[in-house]
């Protein structure tokens, strides 16, 4: 719908014919060029749309920011390529995955020794030997493992 207002735009104050620029219904303002919101803008750019409305005209932006974008789009690209770029490469991915499974072969490699350490021992893996204390009370006084005995015993 074409503009029927003339005017003055209202972030760079440049005259608006009729039949030119948009007026914006739902901020009750006349703008030269496509509006360009906070949440459109690259995060680093966004202090430059410095106004209480939280929008500029794009000519404005443009000229504050030093950029050149030619519409709203390109900025939502410009914002979309500096997400991506923040996300890790494939081969970042790939090397955290393997260095994850070596973590977790260790861990287990680990618990595999602990666990034979308290069978060599003849300790309860779960009360460490302790078999029934206060310790115990939430679950009847005694290891559950263990039965109270201290010993280590297969389930």
């Amino acid at each position: 719908m074409k503009n029927k207002y003339a005017g003055i735009c209202h972030s760079c104050g440049k005259v608006v014919n009729a039949g030119e620029g948009i007026y914006d219904t739902g901020f009750g303002k006349l703008v030269c060029s496509e509006l360009i919101t906070k949440d459109e803008v690259q995060q680093s750019l966004v202090h430059h749309i410095d106004n209480p409305y939280g929008f500029m005209c794009l000519d404005a932006f443009n000229i504050a920011a030093g950029t050149h974008f030619a519409t709203g789009r390109d900025v939502r690209v410009a914002q979309e390529i500096e997400r991506n770029a923040s996300l890790p490469s494939a081969e970042q991915i790939a090397a955290n995955q393997a260095a994850a499974k070596q973590a977790m072969k260790e861990d287990a490699k680990r618990r595999r020794a602990e666990l034979a350490d308290f069978k060599k021992r003849n300790i309860c893996p779960r009360c460490h030997g302790k078999g029934g204390s206060d310790e115990w009370q939430m679950t009847g006084w005694t290891c559950n493992r263990c039965h109270g005995s201290g010993k280590f015993q297969t389930r």
